[in-house]
């Protein structure tokens, strides 16, 4: 499906943290407090339950502008990050950058496996009340000399109560809704 809104990209000048919001929104606050709503109700897929797991390629329905190279689709992995080019299917305990010069970003990096417990979801989504709450959201985010934020497209991933590597018991992280 093609769309024919600009590419989302900051302005001369604009921090990167703006495109970086609006590609990943990690849904589950610091007081477990759904921040937006997600789960197959929401129209979200999810990830394989396994260790190291990850979504397919998927094709985005704008290009994503990353630090100054354009990119048409990503991965969403099990371990926490979003990557570009390429999967990251493993958990690497090492300081960023990773090496292999993989592009990606990391909102809940962690050795996940879901086979005992949690999912990983995502989806594009393109739902007028969810972009005027992150236009909403967003607005903070930038200066008063800059315009208001006015997403036409959204990527939402979320690692939901998710178990971790060589767990003994369901233990999971995140919160939000029981």
């Amino acid at each position: 499906m093609k769309h024919a809104s600009p590419p989302l990209s900051p302005r001369p000048g604009q921090t990167k943290a703006l495109p970086i919001l609006l590609l990943l929104l990690l849904l589950l606050g610091h007081t477990g407090g759904l921040l937006y709503p997600f789960g197959p109700a929401a129209g979200d897929e999810a990830t394989p339950r396994e260790d190291d797991g990850m979504s397919p390629e998927i094709q985005l329905w704008q290009p994503f502008s990353f630090y100054g190279r354009s990119h048409h689709s990503l991965y969403v992995n099990n371990n926490g990050v979003v990557s570009f080019g390429t999967g990251v299917p493993e958990f690497t305990p090492e300081p960023f950058p990773l090496p292999g010069h993989r592009p990606f970003v990391a909102p809940y990096w962690a050795d996940v496996d879901t086979r005992l417990g949690g999912d990983v979801f995502y989806r594009q989504s393109q739902e007028p009340e969810l972009l005027a709450r992150l236009a909403r959201d967003l607005t903070p985010a930038v200066t008063s000399s800059e315009p208001t934020p006015k997403p036409t497209w959204a990527f939402v991933a979320t690692w939901y109560r998710v178990s971790f590597f060589g767990a003994a018991s369901k233990k999971v992280g995140g919160g939000g809704p029981q």
